[in-house]
């Protein structure tokens, strides 16, 4: 087996950051992970060509809806179509002021209900072909 290499990721990163946590066909983007574990194998070689492949099946960004704050985020919770919202809301309180603790924005609080109100994937999980 080859050492890892992560020389590829940042670049396919970089590209993927135009797009949206979903594909064309509605399905999860599961590339950030498979790209991660060529490079843990060492397949760095193989990370670009498998991804040009890929990305034509990645779906772009999708709009921001409205901004979140620390008074609103629960009425975003399980809304699929918040995604940019929740991307700009972390973000955003993750760059705080490092006098505050992590552990007392809302978000860190409440993490803990965030994976309850998310209603339950009822689609196949496929990979495109």
């Amino acid at each position: 087996m080859n050492p890892a290499d992560y020389s590829a990721l940042d670049e396919a990163l970089e590209i993927m950051a135009s797009n949206g946590p979903e594909l064309n066909n509605g399905f999860s983007n599961h590339a950030p992970m498979a790209i991660e574990a060529m490079c843990a194998m060492g397949r760095r070689d193989s990370v670009m060509p498998w991804f040009e492949r890929y990305r034509h099946w990645l779906a772009p960004r999708p709009s921001r809806v409205a901004r979140l704050t620390d008074e609103n985020w629960r009425g975003a919770l399980g809304d699929v179509r918040r995604v940019e919202d929740w991307f700009e809301y972390v973000t955003a309180i993750s760059g705080r002021s490092p006098t505050r603790s992590r552990s007392s924005t809302p978000l860190r609080r409440s993490s803990r209900h965030l994976t309850r109100s998310i209603p339950p994937v009822t689609r196949p999980h496929s990979f495109p072909t």
